[in-house]
């Protein structure tokens, strides 16, 4: 009887120390979360400063009006060579996306190509590899809202090594920059990305 009860404190205690140590792991592991969502935030709504430097390819991932409008307006100012649309609808022609929106720069059709493979970031990635491979491209401008570019450039540095790729970040209208986390739609957007690159990178350490 004495053994039986001796066995079990003795397990009760395991249960104990275990429970104990799984609750302080995940209250760590919240903690680091918190903390590095909060570097994310503050990293998205404070872009690197513009980098003049001319490169031979302007890249847009679509996503939003303002991504392909700064890639056009970049273009016409010389920024790059041709400029390359990743993950275009592929009911879309070139025709007719610069006679309606973007009919200002209708003059600069011949160095605008657009890709309508790619469905997500890594799609975006890829068929920029098998563009640039083919046309012996060595350097990119990538254009991408601000929040998205983090992920972007793990996916194009891992994709295009290499390549010398400068970023250039668009601010959304849609994503609120003062006090983000009290407008729901900006602080869901950046929980969604930010948990979407902690994947990327888990995903790479497999």
């Amino acid at each position: 009887m004495s053994f039986i009860s001796t066995s079990s404190s003795h397990t009760i205690g395991i249960l104990k120390s275990f429970l104990k140590i799984t609750y302080n792991s995940i209250l760590c592991l919240s903690g680091l979360w918190a903390i590095g969502f909060l570097i994310f935030a503050q990293a998205a709504l404070s872009p690197e400063p513009f980098n003049p430097n001319k490169t031979q390819l302007i890249v847009v991932l679509t996503g939003g009006n303002e991504r392909i409008q700064e890639g056009l307006r970049l273009l016409d100012d010389g920024l790059g060579e041709r400029l390359f649309i990743s993950g275009v609808n592929k009911a879309v022609s070139l025709e007719s996306l610069l006679s309606a929106t973007y009919s200002k720069y209708a003059h600069l059709k011949s160095k605008v190509v657009l890709g309508k493979e790619a469905l997500n970031t890594q799609g975006n990635a890829k068929e920029t590899r098998q563009w640039i491979q083919a046309h012996t491209i060595h350097s990119i401008r990538l254009i991408t809202a601000n929040y998205h570019m983090p992920r972007s450039l793990l996916q194009f540095k891992r994709e295009l090594p290499g390549i010398t790729i400068i970023p250039h970040v668009v601010m959304p209208k849609a994503v609120r920059a003062d006090d983000w986390w009290s407008w729901p739609g900006t602080t869901w957007l950046f929980f969604i990305e930010y948990n979407k690159i902690l994947l990327l990178y888990f995903s790479y350490l497999i």
